[in-house]
């Protein structure tokens, strides 16, 4: 059985990449979006926050969302909850060409290898049954360093108490400078 589910899963992953984990992010090819996203779990308090921005071929953020998870008790279940909003976002956006861009090593691999991660196979399941609603996806694993804004938006959820969540156009103005510095110049 867990050779078939891997045979399934190969078969739907050709026309997906994995970008191999690189120290920064890359902007998109035209026509595609970048969706970064993170997450700042607390075992303490087994609470989750969750960002995820996405950006234009230029670099430019179009749309930033925060949210917080409560009663999450592993770090996993905290990765899969993130995920599965993360991909849900995008759907309900309409974005058709999404480049999934995390630190989610793990996951990551459980989708596009499941026959290496069966320790992860509900997670992988349940994240490819997710992505199915896309018309096209790619993931990119980044090192967390890359991934600043997005942190900085998911660490005011724990560490500001800033529970509330929402969706917006642009970028926080709050991380205004952060964000000008990123985007490609100009031509």
């Amino acid at each position: 059985m867990a050779q078939e589910v891997g045979g399934e899963a190969e078969v739907m992953l050709m026309n997906h990449e994995l970008q191999e984990c690189s120290p920064k992010v890359s902007f998109p090819r035209l026509g595609w979006v970048n969706c970064e996203f993170a997450m700042d779990w607390c075992k303490k308090s087994a609470t989750v926050g969750a960002a995820w921005l996405v950006r234009d071929s230029r670099g430019w953020i179009q749309e930033h969302s925060r949210r917080s998870f409560s009663s999450i008790s592993s770090v996993l279940d905290a990765k899969l909850a993130v995920f599965l909003w993360v991909i849900e976002s995008m759907t309900s956006l309409k974005k058709n060409k999404v480049v999934f861009v995390s630190d989610f090593q793990d996951m990551v691999d459980a989708v596009l290898h499941p026959i290496h991660w069966p320790a992860l196979q509900f997670q992988a399941s349940e994240l490819r049954v997710a992505l199915q609603d896309l018309e096209v996806w790619n993931l990119q694993v980044v090192v967390r360093g890359s991934l600043r804004g997005v942190s900085f938006i998911t660490q005011s959820v724990n560490n500001l108490g800033l529970w509330q969540s929402y969706v917006v156009a642009g970028h926080p103005r709050w991380l205004d400078l952060l964000f000008v510095d990123e985007r490609a110049p100009s031509l």
